[in-house]
């Protein structure tokens, strides 16, 4: 469950996707970067219970049961992540930073819904013992992953440029 873990880390550093806090966001983009956290506490938890859930499964020998938990809470996450994208398009940037941080954290949260996609397939492989074709899951998963952070934090740079 080597690979699985590095994907627990990547959702534990993603559940707070769009959670930094930036101080000197420009007044006028001040409801797109709240559009950007409006879920964060969702998120916090979700990733806890993402985290313990892959603990069960991997404990129970790759368990069907642990198995369903883990593409449960993933479904809830994407919905949380349907709900920020949504906020964040209804949102418009007033300034040119803004506009670079929808789209960077847009962008993001892309990234971070594929991400989801892939550890489900890798869970699922795993669950029927196709261990190769789960590990290349989990792989695509953690690069999605990074991508997904590090759109984030460009998107968070943008922000702070006002």
């Amino acid at each position: 469950m080597r690979r699985g873990g590095k994907a627990i880390i990547a959702i534990a550093v993603a559940g707070g996707l769009a959670g930094a806090v930036v101080p000197t966001a420009a007044a006028d983009d001040t409801s797109l970067r709240a559009a950007g956290q409006s879920r964060d506490g969702q998120f916090a938890d979700l990733s806890e219970r993402t985290t313990g859930a892959f603990r069960g499964w991997s404990d129970a020998g790759f368990s069907a049961a642990g198995r369903n938990r883990i593409v449960r809470l993933h479904r809830q996450t994407r919905r949380e992540l349907r709900i920020v994208s949504t906020n964040i398009r209804s949102e418009q940037p007033s300034s040119e930073n803004g506009a670079d941080y929808k789209r960077l954290l847009l962008r993001s949260l892309r990234y971070f819904d594929a991400a989801l996609q892939s550890e489900v397939v890798a869970v699922r492989a795993r669950t029927a013992g196709r261990a190769r074709r789960a590990r290349s899951a989990f792989d695509r998963a953690g690069a999605r992953f990074t991508r997904s952070v590090r759109n984030e934090r460009a998107a968070i740079r943008a922000i702070e440029r006002g």
